[in-house]
C-alpha cells in the first residue's frame, strides 16, 4: 500500500517545485524589467535635459553675438554723433544729426533688449546647467557690458571661447569626468 503513494507524492513534489520555480523566475523577471525601466527612464531624462541645455546654450550664445553686434553699431553711431557735434560750422541741428540720434536711440534700446535677454538666459543657465556654468555666464555678461566702455574684444572673445567650451563639454554626457573638467575651466576664468 505504501507504493501506491510514491507516484502521487512524487508528482506533487515535482509540481510544487515547478510552481516555486515559476514564481521565483517571475519575480526575477519583474525585478529585471523594473531595473530596465529605471535605466531607460534615466536615459530619457538625461536625453531630455541635454536637449533642453542645447537649446538654452544656443540661445545664450546667439544673443551674446547679437549683443556684440549691437554694441559695435552703437559705438560707431556715437562716434559719428561726436564728430558731427564737434564740427563748429554746424551750429544748428542738421538733418543728419537728428537722424543719427534716432538711430543711436533705437540701437541703444536694442542693446538694452539684448542685455535683458542675456540676464534671463543666464538665470536659466544657472538652473539647468548648475551654479558653476551660471557663474561663467554671469562673468561673460559682465564682460559684454564692459565692452562698450573698454572696446576690448579680446576679453569678450576669451570669455565666449571659455563659455562655448564649457557648454560643449556639459552637453557631452559620455565623459565621466566632465564635471571636474568644467569646474577646472571655470576656476581658470576667475
Amino acid at each position: 500500500m505504501a507504493w501506491e503513494w510514491v507516484g502521487p507524492v512524487t508528482t506533487c513534489v515535482v509540481g510544487v517545485a515547478g510552481v516555486a520555480g515559476t514564481v521565483w523566475t517571475a519575480g526575477r523577471s519583474r525585478t529585471a524589467q523594473l531595473e530596465a525601466m529605471r535605466i531607460q527612464g534615466e536615459s530619457q531624462r538625461t536625453h531630455a535635459l541635454t536637449a533642453e541645455k542645447r537649446v538654452i546654450y544656443a540661445k545664450y550664445l546667439r544673443c551674446a553675438e547679437m549683443s556684440i553686434d549691437s554694441t559695435d553699431r552703437l559705438k560707431r553711431l556715437v562716434e559719428k554723433l561726436q564728430n558731427l557735434k564737434s564740427n563748429p560750422s554746424e551750429t544748428q541741428e542738421s538733418e543728419e544729426l537728428v537722424q543719427l540720434r534716432k538711430l543711436a536711440e533705437a540701437e541703444h534700446e536694442q542693446s538694452d533688449s539684448h542685455d535683458r535677454e542675456l540676464a534671463a538666459l543666464r538665470a536659466e543657465i544657472a538652473v539647468i546647467g548648475g551654479p558653476l556654468i551660471g557663474s561663467l555666464a554671469s562673468q561673460t555678461n559682465s564682460a559684454l557690458h564692459g565692452y562698450f566702455v573698454s572696446g576690448d574684444f579680446s576679453e569678450i572673445n576669451a570669455y565666449l571661447s571659455r563659455t562655448v567650451a564649457v557648454m560643449h563639454l556639459d552637453l557631452d554626457v559620455s565623459k565621466p569626468d566632465r564635471e571636474r573638467i568644467i569646474e577646472r575651466l571655470i576656476r581658470e576664468a576667475d
